[in-house]
């Protein structure tokens, strides 16, 4: 029970991992750049590029420069490079039309100062923005137009080439948050696709984005962040679920070895029990033996002539006996396994091999008509 009540603990820390994640990842693809005209946020662009396709323009997003097919450029923010620029310029003397909404931008006269919001149309000779009266947003007005100026000098029209140039003094008219306001669309129809079938198409300032130095690190997109983040997240939550510890350690207690010498002695009083003196008696024997090489460090394959030899070395028993107790007669019954155990005991005792877990000798156990 309570290993399931830890498993379901941590399926709802990941589950609201996963649900906080993706509200995060959502919140990020939404919050777009600025002026991006791909955002719905009241400072992109989504709505004009909704609103120049409505009235039958074709537009392309994400473009560092105009191409021959292309009628109309847009720059929403101007971040281009002077090779970017250069080339802009050149088609733009071939017969585009380039419509920039950064007052700040090398291409557009210099700023004359703030304008009032609404801002009327006033003395304009531009014929597109003959039913445009009002327009809500613009910021600045220019000074020094060597062309045609509306709205205040917060519009400025010149011709570069066969091509024209035209400044708006504010993305502001242009967005999302605004274009609905006065004659903000209509202006923007006049700028972008005063006809059906005009290509338009919005410059960015670099494949990387804008104007600031980027790294490769740039390309990864935010949600991949966010999703890596829940990765590392993850895995630091598993990591600390394996490693806790509830409550003290509970000692284990190490497994008491058992030694060969026991192990035989448990045989052998099997063997007798189940009266097989015999076989007992030869558990014993290999026992004894086995003690008694490593006591003298002799090889496996010493005789038991040899080993009883080295035996009567120590004085305490003949050779002649030593080997009646190694290699000599079987136990026919339990009384003579008795004996012949206690023999091996006195061989293992005088030579310093025995244990204090030696092997006990069987019980003899009494057989009918014979006394215990």
């Amino acid at each position: 029970m309570a290993a399931r009540g830890r498993s379901l603990g941590v399926w709802v820390v990941v589950s609201v991992g996963l649900v906080v994640g993706a509200m995060l990842m959502t919140r990020t693809s939404t919050n777009r750049d600025p002026l991006d005209p791909d955002s719905v946020a009241p400072d992109g662009a989504r709505a004009l590029v909704e609103l120049v396709e409505a009235v039958g323009g074709h537009v392309r997003t994400g473009q560092v420069t105009a191409g021959p097919g292309d009628d109309v450029a847009v720059i929403l923010r101007d971040g281009l490079t002077e090779d970017q620029r250069n080339r802009l310029g050149a088609w733009v003397r071939a017969g585009g039309r380039l419509v920039i909404v950064d007052p700040s931008s090398p291409w557009l006269p210099e700023i004359a100062g703030s304008l009032a919001s609404p801002t009327e149309r006033g003395r304009c000779a531009v014929p597109a923005f003959a039913d445009v009266d009002v327009v809500v947003g613009l910021t600045v007005g220019f000074r020094g137009v060597s062309g045609e100026v509306c709205f205040g000098g917060g519009i400025a029209v010149g011709r570069l080439g066969n091509g024209v140039v035209i400044g708006v003094g504010g993305p502001e008219p242009l967005l999302n948050g605004q274009l609905a306001d006065g004659d903000n669309a209509g202006l923007a129809v006049a700028l972008l696709a005063p006809t059906a079938g005009i290509d338009v198409v919005f410059l960015t300032a670099s494949p990387l984005g804008l104007d600031e130095p980027r790294t490769l690190t740039d390309l990864v997109a935010d949600p991949v962040w966010v999703i890596l983040g829940q990765v590392v997240v993850g895995f630091l939550l598993y990591a600390w679920f394996r490693a806790r510890r509830l409550g003290r350690p509970v000692p284990d207690p190490p497994v008491a070895p058992i030694e060969g010498s026991e192990l035989t002695g448990a045989r052998g009083r099997l063997l007798a029990d189940i009266g097989r003196p015999g076989a007992a008696l030869h558990d014993l024997r290999l026992d004894a033996r086995r003690l008694l090489l490593c006591r003298f460090g002799l090889p496996p394959e010493t005789s038991d002539a040899l080993l009883a030899s080295r035996l009567a070395d120590q004085g305490t028993i003949s050779a002649e006996e030593a080997l009646e107790l190694l290699a000599g007669r079987s136990a026919a019954n339990d009384r003579e396994l008795h004996e012949l155990a206690v023999g091996l005991g006195r061989l293992r005792s005088a030579t310093g091999a025995a244990s204090p877990a030696d092997a006990p000798t069987p019980t003899p156990v009494s057989t009918p008509g014979e006394a215990p």
